[in-house]
């Protein structure tokens, strides 16, 4: 049956070992860690690890952000426009793209030091997702001072939406930053290669405390509908 108005059809990833659940008014079927909700508006679900809960964050902290490259790729149509990564714009092809340098890399300035949730990385679908696979993931409150690695991907090439804003080679990656605080947040490749993803989320985490939760902290949650 097809969904009409006002209901919206929407995907949201969860970290990788945390796990979903719902609130009253939404309805969630459950897949791994990724959750497909029909709701009147936008929903309401929560991302459970231990006693900890983060709400479906708002908009990130990445939208419309002063982002850099290592370089600009020689017949990069977009010239260079670091920023386009950050746009919020997800179109399965690349944003920015960079040279094939010893270790490219991207990276955004959230304007201030602000602590981090999760980033969710959505790959380049349409060519050569696998440059991708060697990334990592840095995080600095100044300039240049990036220290060691927060996140290592772990080889294995990741995915993200198609041209049609369809889920694809398996949904972006999603990486819990646990709230670590930082201005600036860097991708960098560890093998040489070419750079070239299509959109970079950053999201501030939304810990959550409430009673009723059977002893853990967490909200009460209702008995899975029926679809």
């Amino acid at each position: 049956m097809a969904i009409q108005p006002p209901f919206q059809r929407k995907q949201v990833f969860c970290p990788e070992g945390l796990r979903w659940r719902y609130m009253k008014g939404s309805k969630m079927k459950m897949a791994s860690k990724v959750a497909t909700f029909l709701t009147l508006a936008l929903p309401v679900a929560l991302c459970f690890s231990g006693g900890a809960a983060w709400a479906l964050p708002g908009d990130p902290l990445s939208l419309g952000k002063s982002c850099y490259q290592s370089s600009v790729y020689r017949n990069d149509k977009n010239n260079g426009h670091a920023e386009y990564a950050a746009n919020g714009y997800k179109t399965g092809r690349n944003a920015f793209h960079t040279e094939a340098d010893a270790h490219s890399w991207w990276y955004v300035d959230l304007g201030s030091v602000q602590a981090i949730g999760m980033v969710k990385i959505y790959n380049r679908m349409d060519c050569c997702a696998e440059r991708a696979k060697s990334l990592q993931i840095f995080l600095a409150t100044n300039a240049g001072s990036w220290g060691s690695a927060v996140y290592s991907n772990n080889g294995v090439p990741f995915g993200g939406v198609d041209q049609n804003g369809a889920d694809a080679g398996g949904g972006p990656k999603v990486v819990d930053l646990n709230g670590a605080k930082a201005r600036y947040l860097k991708i960098e490749l560890k093998d040489r290669d070419f750079l070239h993803l299509d959109q970079v989320e950053v999201y501030a985490p939304m810990a959550l405390t409430g009673a009723g939760g059977g002893g853990s902290g967490l909200p009460s949650m209702p008995s899975m509908p029926s679809f």
